[in-house]
């Protein structure tokens, strides 16, 4: 999906905040909570601490009331703003949340496109973004993989 530049504005939701992490310890509590966010039995590092240092990657975890709810991904590459990993708790779907970190993410960028591969879950809150689809793709597994 992809939106042109352009401003995407904040909402507020009574409790919820968000966060950037800053630190390694930061890290591995957006690790932990994306993996209960996708319903993942396992949490595998995906993230190593170095990318906490480059400028172009951020985390944002989306807290209710103190407790993190939801998260995001994205990455500047200087040319488009990619958001990635989505994730929302499953209690804490469809009340805004993930929408609102989406958002943050977005506002600090808005001289630069978006583009994200949204899931079916994740179709309708980007469309409520402005992202529009521009392509399928398809990924082949290989059999004996």
């Amino acid at each position: 999906m992809f939106r042109d530049p352009g401003s995407t504005g904040t909402v507020s939701i009574d409790g919820f905040s968000v966060v950037e992490a800053s630190t390694p310890d930061e890290l591995q509590e957006f690790e932990a909570a994306a993996a209960i966010g996708f319903e993942s039995p396992t949490t595998t590092q995906a993230y190593i601490d170095a990318l906490l240092d480059h400028a172009g990657y951020h985390f944002y975890l989306g807290r209710s009331r103190g407790e993190i709810v939801t998260g995001v991904a994205s990455f500047n590459n200087g040319t488009s703003l990619g958001i990635y990993s989505l994730f929302t708790f499953p209690e804490a779907r469809r009340r805004g949340y993930g929408e609102a970190v989406v958002r943050a993410a977005m506002s600090g960028v808005t001289d630069l496109p978006v583009v994200t591969e949204a899931s079916n879950m994740s179709f309708n809150l980007f469309g409520r973004l402005g992202l529009q689809t521009v392509g399928k793709r398809t990924i082949w597994i290989h059999p004996g993989n």
